[in-house]
């Protein structure tokens, strides 16, 4: 499944909920999300790419919020 910015048009409290949802119902499905909040990647990810240095981390909650916080200083 491809998701392009599935949260960007959506209020604060519907994107926790659908963040939820997606998570739950994704469990085992090969999905590709592509965004550029990174509380979205964090919450629906279970392995990130980084696609300036195709950079690809394995998701460990504490490791991956310092990596975003370091790519996110590139832009």
């Amino acid at each position: 499944m491809l998701l392009d910015e599935p949260l960007v048009a959506l209020d604060p409290e519907t994107v926790a909920d659908i963040r939820r949802v997606l998570r739950d119902q994704l469990v085992s499905i090969t999905t590709v999300a592509v965004t550029h909040d990174a509380a979205d990647a964090v919450a629906l990810a279970d392995r990130l790419l980084e696609h300036r240095n195709l950079c690809q981390q394995r998701y460990i909650p504490a490791y991956v919020v310092g990596c975003i916080v370091s790519i996110e200083g590139l832009y």
